[in-house]
């Protein structure tokens, strides 16, 4: 079976239909909750959304390493990045969905 991907639009009328709101609602729900969880994770917060799954801040240090064209030692700056670790019910989700459908082989 292939993997369905769902964009925003198709996201924003799930929601609308779930809700029984307007698709410009569904959007602006949308939009707030993602910009609420983007400032905070930006701000050094993490975000916990129990069942779900957790959103997190990432901060790299600098650190050595080489060019691969040129063999040289460089130094890479410091980043910050944001991860995402999944909530249990959400793991679980996935594994038994998983169970359910026959493995197919490929050649």
């Amino acid at each position: 079976m292939a993997q369905k991907k769902i964009n925003r639009t198709e996201y924003i009328e799930h929601l609308a239909i779930s809700l029984g709101i307007s698709k410009v609602q569904a959007e602006t729900v949308i939009k707030s909750v993602l910009d609420i969880i983007v400032e905070n994770v930006s701000d050094g917060n993490i975000v916990n959304l129990t069942g779900f799954g957790s959103f997190y801040p990432i901060t790299r240090k600098d650190r050595w390493g080489v060019d691969p064209r040129s063999g040289d030692k460089i130094k890479i700056k410091s980043s910050k990045s944001a991860g995402f670790r999944l909530g249990k019910q959400f793991k679980d989700k996935v594994k038994e969905s998983q169970r359910q459908r026959p493995r197919q082989l490929t050649d």
